[in-house]
């Protein structure tokens, strides 16, 4: 009888502390929403927009794709590195990212996917040859298109195929998930929490402070589609990662990249997760244009 009471009283503090998160979370989301500068037309918040940057003709294109709840911004100058040397470059903002928290509870992953594959046959009218560079979740887009497609090369960089284990290391996120999700449609995300280890570009790093449930089983199937797909890469590829990413699995990168007979492994030591942003920026940047101008 004390047991049934007991675990009666669990269920209800349970029940009454996720009304309680969800109505502090809605309240706080909506205040934030509110204070968003967005295009009037497109609904993308300044800052998020998508990056095109025409290259020379006897270049190939780069297709950039960023990752989990960020927008182009996250490759910070990037993009234009490469597009000095020579490279058209398109980063597309992802569907239900750079506009309303709201809107990514909407998006699927065949969305996400068919919108990039939509992205690079749009890419491959302008420029015959093109690269595909993934970052995070992008770097899981990045991969089934290759699968797919036919690039010149697949850069990754700290690629999503696994989540950090040393991040979660009490309760995976995937349970935490799977039982919070019919519950709970929003998470709080304070800006505090960047997986970057330079805090100087904290402020410069696009994410949605409140992150949808539905958009995060997107990105899983997202990624159990991208890792159902790698033994069928044949393309050159390189991947980027840190031993201290806090986000995704250095170690799953580093076993998918020891499968590829065309791959290339970059560890960098100074980095967390967003490594465009990072200490090991410059490197990787250097890294890339040598790379780029192997293939």
């Amino acid at each position: 009888m004390w047991l049934i009471i007991f675990l009666l009283i669990l269920i209800s503090l349970f029940f009454l502390g996720c009304l309680l998160h969800n109505f502090v979370v809605a309240q706080g989301m909506r205040k934030a929403i509110a204070q968003y500068q967005r295009n009037p037309v497109t609904g993308i918040q300044q800052g998020a927009e998508p990056i095109y940057l025409e290259g020379r003709q006897d270049k190939p294109a780069i297709l950039m794709i960023h990752g989990f709840i960020g927008c182009p911004s996250n490759f910070a100058d990037l993009p234009q590195t490469l597009n000095t040397a020579g490279y058209t470059v398109y980063a597309p903002l992802l569907p239900g990212h750079g506009t309303d928290p709201r809107d990514f509870s909407q998006v699927s992953s065949a969305d996400l996917i068919q919108s990039m594959r939509q992205a690079y046959s749009s890419l491959q009218k302008e420029c015959s040859e093109v690269h595909l560079l993934g970052l995070s979740l992008g770097g899981a887009l990045a991969s089934i298109l290759a699968a797919e497609k036919s690039p010149k090369s697949l850069i990754l960089l700290a690629p999503y195929f696994q989540l950090a284990q040393h991040a979660y290391r009490f309760f995976p996120i995937k349970i935490l998930h799977a039982i919070f999700k019919p519950w709970v449609p929003y998470i709080y995300k304070p800006k505090s929490i960047r997986q970057i280890n330079n805090t100087r570009a904290i402020p410069y790093v696009f994410e949605y402070e409140f992150v949808s449930m539905k958009g995060v089983q997107a990105t899983f199937d997202t990624a159990h589609h991208a890792r159902k797909i790698l033994d069928k890469l044949t393309c050159p590829t390189l991947v980027i990662h840190s031993k201290q990413d806090l986000a995704t699995d250095y170690t799953a990168s580093k076993k998918f990249a020891e499968k590829l007979s065309q791959r290339r492994l970059l560890t960098v030591d100074n980095s967390n997760h967003i490594l465009p942003w990072d200490f090991d920026a410059e490197q990787i940047k250097k890294e890339l244009l040598t790379y780029l101008s192997e293939q």
